[in-house]
């Protein structure tokens, strides 16, 4: 008898322990949900800084400033190898450089740290925009596997940390109460909007969509008008003080990447931003159409934010338009929070009958941790990882040459978008080669590639001797044909070792 009451009273505890953990779960589904969100969130940044990665050309060519600049003041002048990039940034930069060298690791610490705040800082700021649990939750799990969100939180640029200085700023000023403005408030207000551009030029934008909104607003306030004034003046200075080869050039790039909108490349310029943001990531590709839908949304919302945001969107237009900025693939990334809040705003609603509003938010939050699982797992976007490792192997080339290359009798060809990772590899391994070894080749241009090449081959004296190609970074399909012909006319490779398909080492002997 007492084995039956034994039981019995185990039973009872079962069942109480498996009522209290349903009374849990009811009580905290969303902090459980959202917790977990952002934890894995967490995980896939630490995943993707922890491969520590190789340096691609544009990383290198960043890189490059810090190793042949000494001390710090040359941040707030023009840097080299067409690079332009703010100098608060790269006094952060620096200062990591300083405390822990000049690894891949320390040069992207700055942008990981800044990462991780930006998750948090997103789970506040997709509050602001949305009033629903499953919606909140919904916006984190998209924020959490976007592939771009994720790939440039472990570079060595200042694009992911745009987004993050966006959101905070965004949300800041929508708490300034511009009704009580003193000169003295609209000082420092003009000092922090100018130290804060310097560490994140999307910035103007945000403070254009805050006097836009303040001048609607009450435009008699003659002190909003002076908020914008040494921010605008500082970087207006900022552009121009550039040389012209370098305002030239980048000019020239953003037109051919069709950054610069206008009439008569809108489909093009749709086209390149519709382009990076699926890449990497497409299976978000069903979901364009909601973003599309929650931005309308959203501008039409009668909120602070959501008309600061919309004048926000609105100058980044205007100086796209007016080639000052920009607006394409990674320079409109502090964009992406707002797109995946876009996408939720569709999903942020409550029905009136009970039953159906609460089928309906599980199944909402089922499909989002549903396609958080098959990220997880990489059923989709199963090859991050491996993407983010071979967009450079320049680190094996360098340790190849280090092994194999002769000084007394080898040069090497270095292709004119290998420089940078050539010599920033070169200093971290010790690789020393002298100057006159190496000839720098173009090999996007035919008639320079041709010009720069015959030098060499007119040298008797290598005849016999093995030459080095060492194509750090080249996606081998920009190799025009007539390269591709001469290459195979001219040169007996001995042999060659191609890392990955943008990285590739010949070492070869020019035929007689």
């Amino acid at each position: 008898m007492s084995s039956f009451f034994q039981k019995l009273m185990q039973k009872v505890k079962i069942q109480k322990s498996i009522s209290n953990i349903l009374i849990f779960l009811k009580e905290h589904w969303y902090y459980i949900l959202i917790c977990s969100a952002l934890a894995l969130s967490v995980s896939y940044r630490i995943e993707a800084y922890a491969i520590n990665r190789q340096f691609w050309f544009d990383e290198a060519q960043l890189a490059m400033n810090f190793i042949k600049s000494s001390g710090i003041l040359w941040v707030f002048k023009p840097l080299d190898n067409l690079q332009i990039a703010p100098p608060l940034f790269l006094a952060i930069v620096k200062f990591f450089t300083v405390l822990f060298g000049t690894s891949e690791y320390a040069f992207r610490l700055f942008p990981f740290i800044a990462s991780i705040a930006g998750i948090f800082a997103f789970y506040k700021f997709s509050k602001k925009f949305l009033k629903t649990k499953h919606s909140t939750i919904i916006a984190n799990v998209l924020f959490a596997i976007s592939f771009q969100m994720i790939r440039f939180s472990s570079e060595f640029k200042q694009y992911g940390c745009d987004s993050l200085i966006f959101m905070l700023v965004l949300m800041w000023i929508c708490n300034i109460d511009t009704d009580r403005l003193t000169l003295k408030k609209v000082l420092k207000y003009s000092v922090v909007f100018t130290i804060l551009f310097f560490l994140s030029q999307p910035v103007i934008f945000a403070l254009f969509g805050f006097v836009a909104v303040n001048i609607l607003k009450n435009f008699k306030n003659y002190k909003i008008y002076l908020i914008p004034v040494v921010p605008l003046i500082c970087a207006f200075i900022y552009k121009f003080s550039m040389p012209k080869y370098l305002r030239d050039f980048m000019d020239y790039f953003w037109s051919n990447e069709v950054g610069f909108v206008s009439f008569n490349n809108l489909s093009e310029f749709l086209r390149g931003n519709y382009e990076f943001f699926l890449q990497g990531s497409s299976y978000m590709a069903l979901l364009l159409p909601f973003a599309l839908i929650g931005l309308c949304i959203i501008f039409m919302q009668n909120k602070t934010i959501n008309r600061v945001f919309f004048f926000a969107f609105l100058g980044a237009i205007i100086a796209s338009a007016l080639h000052f900025y920009p607006f394409t693939s990674k320079m409109v990334l502090f964009l992406f929070p707002i797109y995946f809040v876009a996408i939720a705003k569709c999903f942020d609603f409550n029905l009136q009958d009970e039953k159906i509003n609460r089928i309906l938010k599980i199944l909402l939050l089922f499909t989002a941790f549903f396609v958080l699982f098959l990220f997880q797992s990489k059923i989709i976007c199963k090859n991050r990882i491996n993407i983010l490792q071979n967009m450079s192997q320049a680190r094996e080339i360098t340790i190849i040459l280090k092994q194999n290359f002769n000084p007394k009798t080898d040069i090497i060809l270095l292709p004119s978008l290998s420089k940078s990772l050539f010599e920033y590899y070169s200093f971290e391994y010790g690789l020393k080669i002298d100057d006159s070894k190496i000839f720098n080749i173009n090999t996007l241009d035919f008639s320079k590639f041709t010009k720069d090449v015959s030098l060499i081959k007119t040298n008797k004296s290598l005849n016999g001797k093995h030459i080095w190609i060492a194509g750090y970074f080249l996606d081998k399909t920009q190799l025009s044909d007539d390269i591709k012909n001469w290459i195979n006319k001219n040169v007996k490779i001995d042999y060659k070792i191609a890392p990955s398909t943008r990285t590739y080492l010949y070492c070869v002997k020019l035929k007689k």
